[in-house]
């Protein structure tokens, strides 16, 4: 049955990531995606949020948003992704990279409340980092 399913599951969960990603690239124009922008898999996404501390942004929407830093392989870690690395990002770049999956009960509505949290934690990210320099 899975096995059956599987290209629906594919088309709807690919379509949601599709959506959350230009959702926040709406409001933060400076994300990189991080990956080959079709040839994926349809239930992750992985970006960069230029000079923001991918740490401090996953602490700023742990209680709202499922997601991690860096990759599957590098969870727990503190040193930028050798994956992220190898794929030609600084580590600058590679440092401030949120992955988020998607599931087979994810939601349009999941999809709209995590780039509200995620936009609105970079923001106010940017705002803390203009106000200390």
């Amino acid at each position: 049955m899975a096995a059956y399913r599987l290209p629906e599951y594919q088309d709807r969960i690919g379509a949601l990531r599709d959506r959350l990603q230009e959702r926040i690239l709406e409001r933060v124009p400076a994300a990189m995606l991080n990956g080959h922008p079709v040839e994926r898999l349809p239930n992750t996404l992985s970006l960069s949020f230029p000079g923001i501390n991918a740490a401090a942004l996953l602490a700023a929407v742990r209680d709202r948003v499922a997601c991690s830093t860096g990759s599957a392989c590098h969870a727990g870690q503190a040193t930028p992704s050798p994956v992220l690395l190898a794929m030609g990002r600084d580590e600058g770049l590679a440092a401030a990279a949120l992955r988020l999956s998607l599931g087979w009960r994810s939601t349009e509505q999941d999809v709209q409340q995590a780039a509200v949290a995620i936009t609105d934690a970079v923001h106010a990210l940017y705002g803390a980092a203009s106000v200390d320099r």
